[in-house]
């Protein structure tokens, strides 16, 4: 069995989920200023028009920092309302920050230059299940404009964002672009659809037409503010809690035994990460994640910014291994002693 970085989700348990009623609350409260959306970019899609709308972004000249390790369909939603740029230059407006994997970045450090620059921070917390930013004592908390969240990175749903912010403005705003879309009720079907098929189909016989149906998905995924059904009661507040809790030890259970090895030098216990990016001695990544993908853990090598400064960064190659709640302390053990074997 392969073992990728997402826990797999069940096409019962989609089948189920979209048959219960749809009063199932989800395990974030719309009365802490969250939303819940179709996905991550249609979270941010909203924030951007509402920048534009309020006149903080003057025109889609408007230049955004945004992290170079950042996916092409974000930049893809960037570039339909403003610039990202991907160094940091005098003309900008704001920055994104993207606490990259789930660790957080330097707050205290972003925060002042943002404080000195005249900045305000979208926080991306597609890798996170809560804003690391809001939390923070070291951030200055009037300089976050909202953070964005992609739940299937986290938990088995085929698809679903949502939008967190305390300005009460925008979470209105952005309630009020759903019901008035031509758009928003296909991009919601097309998009979970296409989605879900690619998962499953993509190393078929179909895994060409279905790049294709992808390809458009993500071109209109951000046209819609509504998460699906079955998403919305699959995440309810037990459930949720549960997987935090199991990757949360998965990554403990690594933390603890190969942190001798100098592999977590450049991380932090007590967390609950989308993925680990373990540091390896020159020269050993190849060898690490090869084993790994022998033994059916297959994510790869990619650089890590160490330095946790979008304004900084400092890239290290770094071997990705999976603690999603679909894996349990004999996963972990085989992780440790295939990497053990390779230092």
């Amino acid at each position: 069995m392969i073992i990728r970085e997402t826990q797999p989700y069940s096409l019962a348990g989609q089948v189920a989920a979209f048959l219960k009623s749809d009063n199932v609350p989800t395990a974030w409260s719309q009365e802490d200023g969250w939303m819940m959306t179709l996905c991550a970019r249609s979270a941010l899609r909203a924030i951007l028009l509402y920048l534009r709308d309020s006149g903080v972004l003057a025109d889609k000249t408007a230049q955004i920092l945004a992290p170079q390790w950042a996916c092409t369909t974000l930049y893809q939603t960037f570039h339909k309302l403003c610039f990202p740029a991907n160094r940091p230059n005098p003309d900008l407006r704001g920055v994104m920050i993207y606490h990259q994997y789930g660790f957080p970045q330097n707050m205290k450090a972003i925060s002042e230059r943002c404080q000195e620059d005249g900045l305000f921070v979208i926080e991306n917390s597609v890798n996170c299940f809560e804003s690391h930013w809001r939390d923070c004592d070291d951030a200055d908390q009037d300089l976050r404009i909202g953070s964005i969240f992609s739940f299937p990175k986290l938990f088995p749903v085929v698809l679903g964002g949502a939008l967190q912010t305390d300005d009460a403005h925008l979470r209105q705003f952005a309630r009020d672009l759903a019901p008035g879309e031509a758009t928003s009720h296909f991009a919601k079907f097309w998009t979970y659809w296409a989605r879900l098929l690619d998962d499953k189909g993509r190393y078929t016989a179909l895994g060409n037409p279905l790049i294709m149906s992808q390809a458009m998905a993500y071109a209109i995924s951000d046209y819609s503010q509504v998460m699906p059904r079955p998403t919305r009661n699959i995440l309810t507040a037990p459930a949720v809690a549960a997987w935090l809790n199991q990757r949360c030890q998965n990554y403990a259970r690594l933390y603890e035994n190969l942190e001798s090895t100098g592999a977590f030098d450049h991380l932090e216990p007590d967390i609950a990460p989308y993925v680990v990016p373990l540091k390896v001695p020159g020269g050993k990544a190849e060898g690490v994640a090869a084993a790994l993908d022998d033994a059916g853990f297959r994510i790869g090598i990619y650089n890590f910014d160490t330095n946790r400064n979008v304004f900084e960064p400092r890239f290290e190659r770094t071997v990705l291994v999976p603690v999603h709640a679909g894996l349990g302390d004999d996963d972990m053990d085989k992780i440790v002693a295939v990497v053990r074997s390779r230092l």
